[in-house]
């Protein structure tokens, strides 16, 4: 059983730097900006033993992670240019993870139009003027009584807090098996796809999960369908696309069969093992739509990892 404690300063943070509009160029260049802060815990726990005529051994570790950017040179803050069909959810700041989520607050679907009418600032206009039933509900963080970019909040990463996994394995009488299970936790994505696939406006195929939207199902937290976006549901970088990352998968499990030597033997062979071993085989996660919830900042219509099965002789 092992138990350590690491700390490391990554000094030379490699990023875009900050150019005036007017230098006439198209990229801004690569420079060092500032520096993060990787800390944690690291516990791993290994077994060997035998039961009768089993041999079998068990493995686990876990691991927890505090990603913070100390510093960013002459800035408190950085916006990062990666897009999601036009949303920008991401931006980096001292005191916050690299890479945070930052995005608009919202609170569910307005139930009825008095509800969203009722919506006002305090000089009793409303703050959405185009809400109707079934539209989000967009959280004015800052009280100024408007909703746009500076009621962005910070709301996470897609780095996880912690990972885990569990490996074993098993051998008995010419059988052998062994499986491997790995999953993280603490961790978003944004989920890019929704804005492909829910809008009824886009002329794209639509997810299923419409078909659950307010418009069939009051109850529901996806908003209502209609030709246009008006109240812009999902022309905002919300936290409507943030979902849990967390996920338990069993990465591998493998079964074997060595034929016993006096029968292989007869024909010339000293060893003869026949085996199944799939890869991917079950997982649990929040994530919708069947993406593969490592794909990392933003789940932007990547495919999914396949799962293999594979039989063998060696």
């Amino acid at each position: 059983f092992t138990v350590d404690y690491f700390k490391k300063d990554t000094k030379d943070l490699i990023e875009e730097m900050t150019v005036p509009s007017v230098a006439g160029i198209q990229s801004a260049p690569l420079g060092n900006v500032g520096k993060v802060r990787n800390s944690g815990w690291e516990f791993a726990a290994n077994w060997s033993d035998k039961a009768g005529e089993i041999t079998y051994s068990l493995g686990a570790n876990f691991t927890t992670l505090k990603n913070e950017v100390l510093n960013l040179g002459d800035r408190d803050y950085m916006p990062h240019s990666d897009e999601v069909r036009s949303l920008t959810p991401l931006q980096s700041a001292v005191g916050q993870p690299w890479y945070a989520f930052y995005v608009i607050q919202t609170d569910g679907l307005f139930k009825t139009d008095q509800e969203a009418a009722a919506y006002v600032n305090k000089d009793g206009n409303k703050i959405q003027a185009s809400a109707k039933a079934g539209d989000i509900k967009f959280i004015v963080a800052n009280g100024d009584g408007v909703i746009n970019d500076k009621d962005r909040v910070y709301k996470g990463s897609y780095a996880p807090k912690y990972t885990f996994a569990l490996n074993g394995s098993m051998a008995w009488n010419g059988f052998d098996m062994s499986f491997l299970f790995q999953g993280v936790g603490g961790n978003k994505i944004f989920n890019g796809v929704k804005t492909m696939t829910y809008p009824a406006d886009q002329g794209f195929n639509m997810s299923a999960d419409v078909l659950n939207s307010f418009t069939y199902n009051s109850s529901s937290n996806i908003p209502r369908l209609a030709m246009n976006d008006a109240n812009k549901n999902y022309s905002t970088t919300s936290d409507f696309y943030l979902e849990d990352g967390s996920y338990l998968r069993m990465k591998n499990l493998t079964i074997g069969y060595t034929l016993p030597k006096a029968w292989t033997s007869k024909a010339g062979i000293n060893k003869l093992r026949v085996y199944f071993s799939g890869d991917d085989l079950w997982e649990w996660t929040k994530v919708k739509d069947g993406y593969d919830p490592e794909y990392g900042e933003a789940s932007n219509n990547t495919f999914p990892f396949s799962r293999q099965i594979t039989f063998g002789v060696d």
